[in-house]
């Protein structure tokens, strides 16, 4: 018989992207709000929300695993997998006299999937936070699209957008595996609610 089966690496990756994300969405919002620049935006981290977008949460981010496609197998015990997630973007506008909420709410979805693009691609999170850097053999953004939002609470000047991100990343089945471990200067844990996985910070 097998021993426990431990997380997948896709797995992994998948929970660090949604730590990664959340650490650095809190970095930017402080940095841009001692900038005096007022242009910070608190970003809610979800994981797998299947429960309808509530207008309260946003605006938010939503990670789900899509799919994995078998690229190679090095040997008899790894295969290298191209693994294919989606950060799904959800933002809202409420209209005011100065301005508009469906072009606040668009503003800020360009805002936050460019933010994303920038802090996944970037060299410091090549690896995400993982201190184990064998398994994973690069990333790439595949696009940013904009979409119809799912089902919501409230659909007043509700918008959402999309970003395909791959890993290429090593799936082993070998007996002796190492741990692969985290680190970040922030804490990040999840926690889970009535609407699905939330990532939240400990510390900082």
């Amino acid at each position: 018989m097998l021993s426990q089966i431990a997380e997948r690496n896709f797995e992994l990756i998948r929970k660090a992207i949604g730590r990664v994300l959340t650490a650095e969405f809190a970095n930017q919002y402080t940095l841009n709000e001692a900038a005096s620049s007022g242009t910070g935006i608190s970003v809610s981290v979800t994981m797998e929300q299947s429960a309808p977008i509530d207008k309260e949460d946003l605006p938010q981010v939503n990670i789900v695993w899509a799919e994995s496609q078998k690229e190679d197998d090095p040997t008899a015990f790894s295969s290298i997998y191209d693994n294919k997630f989606l950060v799904e973007i959800y933002t809202s506008g409420v209209s005011g006299s100065d301005d508009r909420g469906d072009k606040l709410a668009a503003y800020n979805l360009s805002r936050i999937a460019g933010m994303i693009d920038y802090i996944l691609k970037n060299p410091i999170y090549a690896y995400l936070d993982f201190t184990d850097k064998t398994f994973i053999r690069t990333r790439h953004i595949q696009q940013m699209v904009r979409t119809q939002p799912r089902q919501t609470d409230s659909a007043e000047n509700i918008l959402s957008g999309v970003i395909e991100v791959h890993y290429i990343a090593e799936e082993t089945t070998e007996l002796q595996t190492g741990k692969v471990e985290a680190l970040l200067d922030t804490v990040v844990k999840i926690a889970e609610t009535e609407k699905g996985y939330k990532f939240q910070i400990v510390n900082s």
